[in-house]
């Protein structure tokens, strides 16, 4: 079990790294102070900075701007934001658009106001999450992704991280992560067959294998 718990300390030394260097993601930062100055979502016009503003090196278009913001208009969501429900993010997205995936701003605009409580929606980050859970069957659902990003950090002690830096986590390490994450797995997949041993860090047995989702 030495090489797996060498990957388990590999995994703990990167979100370490992460924590040493977040202070360098100047753009997040950016980001989250820029809503923090314009934080209710009752004017029409604060609304539309806020969407121009993330919107900014995504596949959300001008034109639709306007659009984007009336649907937050209409949700009336200052009340709820600060829950942390994940359904909030559902909600704008399908207000936004019934026909097209805004699952990926939605998330972005709720993780600006708060970036402990809402995941960043993102293929990198569902392909990370995909690999713990054996499966990416289920995480296009923003609830279930949810439940679940907020297990694997709390399972690898990422507290001192936001969503935004977690994000950068998964895509500046993704394969390394993914490499990590299959052999974990598999060992346990082994360990099952075998009888259990002494490790105590477990995907499957602390709530984040696919078995129990």
């Amino acid at each position: 079990m030495l090489q797996l718990r060498q990957r388990i300390a590999m995994i703990h030394e990167l979100v370490g790294h992460i924590e040493n260097i977040k202070g360098y993601f100047l753009e997040d930062k950016r980001i989250i102070n820029f809503v923090a100055y314009r934080p209710g979502n009752t004017d029409l016009e604060m609304i539309g900075e806020k969407v121009a503003f993330l919107s900014q090196n995504t596949q959300v278009k001008p034109e639709s701007h306007d659009s984007i913001c009336e649907a937050i208009m209409r949700l009336g969501i200052d009340q709820i934001i600060s829950k942390g429900n994940p359904s909030l993010v559902t909600n704008i997205a399908k207000e936004i658009s019934e026909k097209e995936q805004m699952t990926d701003f939605a998330s972005k605009y709720c993780a600006a106001h708060w970036p402990y409580h809402y995941p960043l929606f993102n293929n990198h980050s569902v392909k990370v999450l995909g690999t713990i859970c054996g499966t990416s069957h289920g995480l296009t659902d923003y609830e279930t992704y949810c439940r679940q990003m907020h297990r694997l950090k709390s399972a690898y002690k990422m507290h001192a991280l936001n969503f935004f830096e977690v994000s950068k986590l998964f895509w500046i390490y993704q394969h390394h992560l993914t490499d990590s994450l299959n052999l974990i797995n598999d060992c346990y997949e082994q360990r099952d067959s075998n009888g259990p041993d002494d490790l105590h860090v477990s995907f499957k047995y602390s709530g984040i294998g696919s078995k129990i989702i």
